[in-house]
């Protein structure tokens, strides 16, 4: 599976409640080009502008 979000703010929160399927099934995701862990919670708070490509 594959996450693809597209930040077009410097700094935004999103909200993962409509993504309920995914939150019940999947727990951590990893960035892919630096394997960082993005723990897929209620929300997802993103740091910098730009795309994050995210896989199991």
């Amino acid at each position: 599976m594959v996450v693809i979000i597209l930040g077009k703010n410097e700094k935004e929160t999103l909200d993962l409640n409509r993504s309920k399927e995914l939150k019940s099934q999947v727990k951590t995701f990893k960035k892919v080009i630096t394997d960082e862990p993005i723990f897929w919670n209620d929300t997802l708070k993103l740091t910098q502008k730009g795309s994050f490509i995210l896989t199991l």
